[in-house]
């Protein structure tokens, strides 16, 4: 999907939900409810408090972008959201272009650009967590 260059800065593998809250800010109730009844983020660590992949936090950071663009109601971004493997979204924060390459498989493709200062925000709040 992507070739990107490898991060400088290690990020935190693992994040709590309360990490992954600030960093995105969005509340901590959908990370709780909705983004894990939707596939989103699912718990990678139940030892102490709910824990997520910085994956989950990038797929959320897409769904949040895409939202914007498309409106919390439509179906689009969750589905594309959902499909990002973590280490696919981990390439779109060391793209300097990220973006979503839709294909049908028919010569038809969708180019969706993101915004890629704030998916640099979402890198910054990841570095910022001891890894």
């Amino acid at each position: 999907m992507l070739t990107a260059a490898p991060m400088a800065t290690p990020l935190a593998k693992y994040v709590t939900t309360r990490q992954a809250s600030a960093i995105t800010q969005v509340p901590l109730s959908r990370w709780q409810g909705s983004y894990r009844q939707n596939g989103i983020a699912s718990p990678a660590l139940t030892k102490g408090e709910f824990q997520v992949t910085r994956g989950a936090v990038i797929r959320a950071a897409v769904l949040i972008d895409l939202q914007r663009c498309f409106g919390e109601q439509a179906v689009l971004p969750l589905q594309i959201a959902k499909r990002l493997s973590d280490e696919d979204a981990e390439q779109l924060l060391a793209d300097d272009d990220p973006h979503i390459l839709l294909d049908n498989g028919r010569r038809r493709a969708a180019y969706i650009p993101l915004d890629a200062e704030w998916l640099a925000s979402v890198r910054d709040g990841l570095a910022a967590i001891p890894a």
